[in-house]
């Protein structure tokens, strides 16, 4: 058995390298299913010796260049490939039955397409308020959902920190997600300013529908001068950044969270502590711009209890999730069809331009364009 793994090793240690291909982009080029046979095992098992022998470095699964991102149509065709809820099956069956295709109607696949859009976690449909918000949707890159983070309560600190080889190919800039100055929050000691919170402050938090104080994981107090989105009235007011998350009751009753950039303007029932819920009309909205400190908190459960200072009733709401689980597509970056994001840089040796991903990135002298 040592002899064998001495083999394997011997072989990773002294075998040359591959000639890597030309570079190029092609957004219509499909990488296809991954090769999981005989090659592909022995490949894994090589890597796995030569890590456990300290004669390479493990990967680090938080670089881009292993990553993969899955655009709307990907999941799509993911979707229709399993027959999601069962939709072609049971079509085939009413068909073999019935003995013709009378039972098919327009729009009789359509249960794959809604399903991607009302039904997953990952959709967040818009109200087509301002279209910019369209625009920005679109760029949206989140670690949230099926196959990824199921919920706020598991984030680590690592899945929340951005890595370096993201610079270029994913922005940070958005944030921060945090409320005005003059806002409370709850404590185990009554009502506090933001400005007074320090880092032993136990917060009220909400989890799953149980109450409880805990302290913060990460406290925000920054400078901002930007956009202000301000919902104001009768017995309630706050004044938060367009990335604050909003909780608010669905249809259904369930309580959920949009940004506050994407519920501007719309009714919203808020939850409180007490009946009935807080109350936000369409005439309550406002945008404003705001130059001063901005304050927030990262929590347990996600959720917190704040208020505007001294006014009207407390109420629930988001807390601030660090950047890097939700973050955006650079400007000038492209998504090709292998899953991984490119971006145009500048080949120091031979002066050209290229697009060029993560993985591209390793051995390479580039030059940011102009």
């Amino acid at each position: 058995m040592n002899d064998t793994l001495d083999i394997i090793l011997n072989h990773y240690h002294e075998k040359p390298a591959a000639a890597k291909k030309p570079f190029h982009y092609d957004p219509d080029e499909d990488d296809g299913e991954v090769d999981g046979g005989v090659d592909t095992i022995l490949a894994a098992s090589e890597k796995v010796l030569a890590v456990n022998r300290g004669l390479t470095d493990p990967d680090e699964r938080d670089s881009l260049r292993f990553r993969k991102i899955h655009s709307m149509d990907r999941l799509l065709g993911e979707r229709i490939a399993l027959d999601a809820n069962k939709t072609l099956r049971s079509t085939m069956r009413r068909i073999s039955r019935q003995g013709s295709l009378k039972s098919l109607v327009p729009g009789h696949f359509s249960d794959y397409a809604e399903g991607l859009v009302v039904g997953n976690p990952l959709s967040l449909p818009l109200e087509e308020i301002n279209p910019i918000h369209l625009l920005e949707q679109a760029r949206r890159v989140t670690q949230m959902g099926p196959g990824g983070l199921p919920s706020s309560s598991s984030i680590t600190e690592e899945a929340q920190n951005l890595h370096p080889s993201e610079f270029f190919f994913l922005s940070s800039i958005e944030g921060p997600e945090c409320f005005a100055a003059g806002h409370e929050v709850m404590t185990d000691a009554g009502w506090v300013a933001w400005m007074n919170v320090t880092p032993d402050t136990k917060f009220l938090c909400r989890r799953q529908g149980e109450e409880f104080y805990a302290k913060a994981k990460h406290l925000v107090k920054e400078h901002y001068h930007g956009q202000l989105f301000t919902a104001k009235g009768d017995d309630y007011c706050f004044r938060v950044t367009p990335s604050h998350r909003i909780y608010y009751y669905a249809d259904e009753g369930t309580i959920q969270w949009k940004y506050a950039r994407n519920v501007y303007g719309l009714e919203l029932k808020i939850p409180t502590r007490e009946s009935p819920p807080l109350k936000v009309r369409e005439a309550d909205w406002d945008l404003t711009i705001y130059k001063g400190k901005v304050y927030c908190a990262t929590v347990p459960g996600g959720m917190m209890y704040t208020r505007s200072g001294g006014f009207g009733r407390g109420y629930w709401t988001g807390n601030s999730e660090r950047i890097g689980v939700d973050t955006r597509v650079a400007w000038g970056a492209k998504l090709g069809s292998d899953g991984r994001i490119y971006q145009r840089f500048k080949n120091k040796r031979t002066g050209k331009y290229e697009w060029l991903s993560a993985q591209d990135l390793e051995d390479k002298i580039v030059g940011i364009p102009d």
